[in-house]
């Protein structure tokens, strides 16, 4: 993205160009994934992570929670 702007109002070839590269801009909250396997999300959640490092976008990789409906507890620190 560039933008050129006037120093003086008098003198048009007087300006100042500013230039910015970005890949991705973007307010990311509460995302929902859902899957039919703890394998298939482990897939996709790396796939998104693949994404966010090549946007140069950061994110709060601490902050999830995984909900299900099975009744029986496991223990992962892959996801």
């Amino acid at each position: 993205m560039t933008a050129t702007m006037p120093k003086n109002i008098y003198d048009p070839l007087d300006s100042h160009t500013l230039t910015v590269n970005t890949k991705l801009l973007g307010y990311l909250d509460d995302t929902t994934w859902f899957s039919n396997s703890l394998d298939n999300l482990t897939a996709h959640l790396e796939i998104a992570d693949d994404f966010y490092n090549l946007a140069n976008t950061k994110l709060l990789t601490n902050d999830k929670q995984l909900l299900t409906h099975t009744t029986h507890p496991f223990v992962s620190d892959k996801i």
